[in-house]
Formats: C-alpha cells, sequence, structure tokens
C-alpha cells in the first residue's frame, strides 16, 4: 500500500512539473503569434501604400489619411 502512494506521489509530482513547463509554451506561443500578426498587418499596410500611393483610410472616424476627404475617396480623381 505505501509503494502505491510512494508511486502516486511521484506521477503527481511530474505531471505538476509537465503542466507548469506547458502553461509556458502557451505563452511563448501567444506571443509568438502576436508577433507574427503584428508583422503580416506592417507587410499589408505598405503593401497597401505601393499599390495606392497612401496609407490605409482610418475606417473608424471615416476620412482618409489626410483627414481631408469622407470616404470613400478615390486619389486618382481627386
Amino acid at each position: 500500500m505505501i509503494e502505491l502512494l510512494v508511486v502516486i506521489g511521484i506521477i503527481g509530482l511530474i505531471a505538476s512539473i509537465t503542466l507548469a513547463s506547458l502553461r509556458d509554451s502557451r505563452e511563448k506561443g501567444k506571443a509568438a503569434n502576436a508577433g507574427g500578426t503584428a508583422r503580416n498587418l506592417r507587410l499589408a499596410t505598405e503593401l497597401y501604400y505601393a499599390n495606392m500611393g497612401f496609407y490605409p483610410p482610418d475606417v473608424n472616424r471615416g476620412w482618409d489619411p489626410g483627414f481631408t476627404h469622407p470616404l470613400p475617396f478615390n486619389p486618382d480623381t481627386g
């Protein structure tokens, strides 16, 4: 009976160590995912600028980057 309790204790110790390391890995994964998303957003913004000649409009405010024309605004027609 004592041997069984010792084995259960050892298994519990190993499980707690494993779960602690998995929690750290999850947090590192979330941080890496956020960094990748930020890089993708930056790249998408730069591609938009390369194609359109100005940065994306601030859609929340409904104005173009210069805050002079309400959306929709076509820079080719003025």
